[in-house]
């Protein structure tokens, strides 16, 4: 009797640890699971959030080249088409041209041949004949007539890496009889910059980078990285080559 009270005693004792083994067990595979949701549903609000902020971003670049656009076509009003083959009328207009310059890195005006004719940046006003037929840009802002906004390229004046934002310039025939052009290097904060300036935390794990369609990074809160190829930056050599395969 001894030992059947010891061996029922004993089974007690072994479905009692049995149980608190399976409660803790199932309060264990609780936490794990809760855990889990929790960094799903966390690392699903920093996606939605960041790309919200892409959203932001964009909307403010359309914002911004919209804007631009705007001011050089009320400049295009007072230009003298008449006498554009007169380089001093064309400086004397260059030269009245402060709000293009406040808002431009460079503003160039090409006749109708699309040789740049002349140009102010940095304050100064110069004449000067640069064959720019060769533009694709400039090219489809004559033939559709309408304002483009260019690929990255160096400037034949400066040297430097630009982008630009054209304008047509109709004569009273409705010809193309002139195009402006403003210029907006890819050093200042003109355009871009200010979109990826990082945030006030070093710390912070997002870098903001903006890319053309050809994947030539533009702007970056790295300078080095400028007119790199996005695939070779390593934040976003991964994404770039899901972004391919699919």
């Amino acid at each position: 009797m001894r030992g059947l009270r010891y061996f029922g005693g004993s089974l007690k004792a072994r479905l009692a640890l049995a149980g608190l083994v399976l409660i803790a067990a199932s309060v264990a595979l609780t936490v794990v699971l809760v855990l889990r949701a929790m960094e799903q549903r966390s690392q699903r609000s920093a996606l939605d959030s960041e790309v919200a902020n892409v959203e932001r971003i964009s909307l403010v670049l359309t914002a911004k080249v919209v804007t631009l656009q705007n001011a050089l076509r009320a400049a295009t009003g007072q230009l003298p088409v008449a006498q554009l083959a007169d380089p001093a009328t064309v400086r004397h207009w260059l030269d009245d041209q402060r709000v293009l310059g406040s808002l431009f890195d460079g503003v160039f005006l090409a006749d109708a041949r699309l040789h740049v004719i002349g140009f102010v940046e940095a304050g100064a006003v110069r004449s000067t004949d640069i064959d720019a037929s060769d533009r694709d840009y400039l090219r489809r802002t004559v033939r559709e007539r309408r304002s483009v906004v260019s690929r990255v390229g160096v400037s034949r004046a400066s040297g430097t890496p630009m982008v630009a934002i054209t304008m047509p310039v109709l004569d009273a025939d409705g010809h193309v009889a002139a195009v402006l052009i403003g210029g907006m290097k890819l050093s200042s904060n003109a355009l871009l910059n200010d979109l990826t300036r990082p945030a006030m935390d070093d710390h912070s794990p997002v870098a903001t980078v903006i890319a053309d369609a050809q994947g030539n990074v533009v702007s970056s809160a790295d300078p080095s990285r400028v007119m790199s190829k996005l695939s070779t930056y390593p934040h976003f050599a991964g994404v770039v080559a899901q972004w391919r395969a699919e």
